[in-house]
């Protein structure tokens, strides 16, 4: 838990990079031959009344009782830009402009260039974003933002204006800020680009997710709990759909107050929502006074798959004659191999009825158990087992010693949770002995792993989680000591 930060009194302006896999942006960008490559005299009256696609969206945030900040967030398809080759880059250049107005008068605009460049045509794709943002105090009342994005090299230009209420939070009622949904959301101590309260947040202005963004993650702002108090707070999160049912409701977080003001920042995955729009709810109750307040915020979840209903039983067929094939080859050895990797995965009445089967049995068994892990089934390409034996071969390069990487503590949680979005390496001393904290941010609002290298040989056992269902040792530091 973190104090809300202190507000910078200037616009802030930040510009990132982030990759998105949605197959309909393919239909929403411009792409010409990969990019349009143009030198600026060479662009006809036609090109020049081209407009620029962009998303814009708006948060707002707590400064004291008068004021708020809103932070204003672009995301820009990269591809819509034209690129100039300059020397031995090719280079766009694009002005964004924002100008705050209240009843016909301008109060406030902000101009700011940014560029993007790229050693060749082959590196710049269309799911390409580029992510900006800037940020004003605002009283409150109603106003009107009025936002553009000019294309240097080609003059192309996009303009969206909206209206933002901006609404006083005070200090003496529990309140939250805006949640905004965002693309990325990682502890960073580091001050720079989307730096806020101890964490990187690289928003989303889209708010799409599923396909390429399995992972909904969310950052708001608690303001005014009980303190100082020996009393706790509770957060709840639930997903309702179109139609206001609950879809998805996770249980009841009660958590210490540390402060008046606290961030509530985390993630979860949504693979299993159908495409469609939803909303994300927030609840926080102070466990000190009984008051709680809620708020919710709007998201649209796009599953290419959902829209692929032709020829299915078709496709269905192919790709179980391709997983046969993939298996044509592979003596029993090999097929048992692949079992005892899946160990993670599998119950102990799957490995029962395994052992009992002949080898084209077990072919069909393994075909089957990976089919049905699929996130997309109407494709060749299994995801979820490429990058599950990816990870086998990672925990074999990185773990493996006396016993195979898979099998060791380190390769459990790598092939149970993936890989962890942060490692802090502690070397071994003469009174400490070498441990690892692996930090997965977007699992249960952040779970830690702790391991230490018990025997000297490298084997890092887990002797302490965060995590629910894992081993739990609140005195775990005893295992570093060299002498126990």
């Amino acid at each position: 838990m973190h104090q809300q930060p202190q507000r910078s009194a200037s616009a802030v302006t930040s510009d990132v990079l982030y990759n998105f896999w949605f197959d309909d942006m393919k239909k929403m960008m411009w792409l010409f031959v990969g990019l349009l490559v143009l030198a600026p005299a060479t662009i006809s009256a036609q090109e020049r009344e081209r407009s620029i696609d962009y998303h814009v969206q708006s948060a707002q945030f707590r400064i004291n009782d008068t004021l708020n900040i809103a932070e204003i967030y672009f995301s820009i398809p990269r591809g819509s830009l034209a690129f100039v080759r300059r020397d031995s880059l090719l280079e766009a250049d694009f002005e964004i402009t924002t100008r705050v107005l209240q009843n016909g008068r301008e109060l406030s605009k902000y101009s700011w260039l940014s560029s993007s460049t790229a050693d060749s045509l082959e590196e710049i794709r269309v799911s390409q974003m580029l992510f900006s943002m800037t940020s004003f105090q605002m009283k409150a009342g109603n106003y009107l933002l009025e936002t553009s994005v000019l294309d240097v090299n080609s003059q192309w230009t996009g303009s969206k204006s909206f209206d933002l209420t901006i609404e006083p939070f005070g200090h003496d009622s529990l309140a939250i800020s805006e949640v905004e949904l965002v693309a990325s959301l990682k502890r960073s101590d580091q001050p720079g680009r989307f730096h806020k309260n101890g964490y990187q947040v690289i928003p989303n202005p889209r708010a799409m997710y599923g396909d390429g963004l399995p992972i909904l993650m969310f950052y708001a702002e608690i303001y005014n709990l009980s303190y100082p108090s020996d009393a706790t707070y509770s957060v709840h999160y639930r997903i309702v759909d179109a139609n206001g049912d609950t879809v998805k409701s996770f249980p009841d977080k009660e958590k210490a107050i540390a402060g008046t003001s606290l961030v509530e920042a985390g993630g979860f995955n949504i693979i299993s929502l159908p495409s469609g729009n939803y909303h994300f709810v927030l609840k926080v109750r102070d466990n000190q006074t009984g008051t709680s307040v809620s708020r919710k915020s709007g998201f649209f979840v796009y599953r290419a798959r959902d829209q692929r209903v032709a020829d299915k039983q078709m496709k269905y067929e192919a790709i179980i004659e391709a997983m046969k094939y993939l298996y044509r080859d592979k003596s029993e050895a090999d097929l048992d191999h692949e079992f005892d990797t899946m160990r993670w995965l599998t119950s102990g009445d799957q490995s029962r009825m395994y052992k009992d089967l002949d080898v084209e049995a077990k072919k069909d068994f393994l075909i089957r158990f990976w089919r049905a892990r699929d996130p997309d089934t109407t494709t060749v390409i299994n995801e979820f087992r490429n990058d599950y034996f990816d990870r086998v071969q990672y925990a074999t390069d990185h773990f493996g010693g006396i016993k195979s990487g898979y099998l060791t503590d380190r390769g459990r949680v790598l092939l149970v949770y993936g890989k962890p979005d942060e490692i802090e390496n502690f070397p071994s001393s003469n009174d400490v002995r070498a441990y690892q904290i692996w930090h997965y941010y977007s699992i249960e609002g952040g779970v830690k792993y702790y391991f230490v290298d018990i025997r000297g040989w490298g084997d890092f056992e887990l002797v302490n989680s965060t995590a629910r269902n894992e081993l739990s040792d609140p005195d775990w530091q005893r295992w570093l000591s060299p002498t126990r």
